[in-house]
C-alpha cells in the first residue's frame, strides 16, 4: 500500500508499507519462510523546471529479513538512497 501526499507543485511525500505473508518451500523444500512487513518513506523536490531530487528511506524499522535457508533472495536492511534527475 502507498500513499502520496503533493505537499506544494513542486514537492511530494510518499509512505510506503509491503508485506510478505509465510511462504513455505520457496527453496524447493519444505523450510518455512517467516511473513514480514516493510516501511519506506521518500520525497521528490522540483529543484528547477528540469531538474528533481529524491531522498528516501527503505525499511525504516530496519526489519530482519534474509535468511539464506529460507528466501531466494536476500533483502538488505534499512538502507538510504538520494537521487538528482535531469529530463532534456
Amino acid at each position: 500500500m502507498k500513499a502520496n501526499w503533493f505537499a506544494s507543485p513542486v514537492m511530494d511525500v510518499f509512505a510506503r508499507a509491503q508485506y510478505r505473508s509465510e511462504v513455505t518451500g520457496e527453496l524447493g523444500n519444505n523450510d518455512v519462510a517467516d511473513a514480514y512487513t516493510t516501511l519506506d518513506v521518500g520525497m521528490r523536490y522540483s529543484l528547477l523546471a528540469d531538474v528533481d531530487v529524491k531522498l528516501g528511506l527503505n525499511n525504516i524499522t530496519d526489519q530482519e529479513i534474509s535468511s539464506p535457508d529460507t528466501y531466494s533472495e536476500v533483502l538488505k536492511g534499512q538502507t538510504y538512497y538520494a537521487g538528482l534527475s535531469y529530463r532534456f
